[in-house]
């Protein structure tokens, strides 16, 4: 609920006061002529519900500012919406930064992944026990760079392997 001044219009976001509270939306609504006598604290005052008014944005290129309330008189509602800005260029590039950590992380969990699988698929054809893998893939794979120098590693040992069988 929202104060509105009936006399100005002007609205405001405030909470409750207690002496209102428990009263239903339509006394709130209507308190100029539910209530008899109105207690000075509340001349000219009522509450009227919200409405999301608010225009859809890209969060990529824009985000909402300061808040903008509108009485309708004919709903007793008031209408809320948004100040749409456009991102800062350091905005913009936070963004970017953000996304391409989300991206790296996400490139390093699918080569981890790819690593993890050589390996199991390694052991599955005795190229390198069970316990082998499990170890090094325990002790070495934390990260992309570490999946990679993993995979070269664990190609040089089953070339080793190779061989000497």
């Amino acid at each position: 609920m929202i104060t509105v001044n009936t006399k100005t219009l002007e609205t405001k976001r405030i909470a409750l006061p207690k002496s209102v509270s428990g009263l239903s939306g339509k006394t709130l609504r209507h308190l100029q002529q539910e209530l008899k006598p109105v207690p000075e604290h509340l001349k000219d005052l009522e509450f009227w519900p919200e409405e999301n008014n608010d225009t859809h944005i890209d969060p990529a290129t824009h985000k909402y500012g300061n808040e903008i309330l509108v009485a309708d008189q004919n709903t007793k509602t008031v209408l809320v919406s948004h100040e749409i800005i456009p991102l800062t260029p350091e905005e913009l590039a936070d963004l970017a930064a953000k996304q391409q950590r989300k991206v790296d992380a996400e490139n390093a969990m699918i080569a981890k992944e790819q690593a993890i699988m050589a390996i199991k698929q390694d052991a599955l054809f005795g190229k390198i026990t069970a316990q082998q893998a499990s170890d090094y893939i325990e002790n070495n794979v934390t990260d992309l760079a570490s999946a990679k120098a993993a995979l070269k590693k664990i190609a040089k040992f089953i070339i080793y392997i190779r061989d000497r069988g």
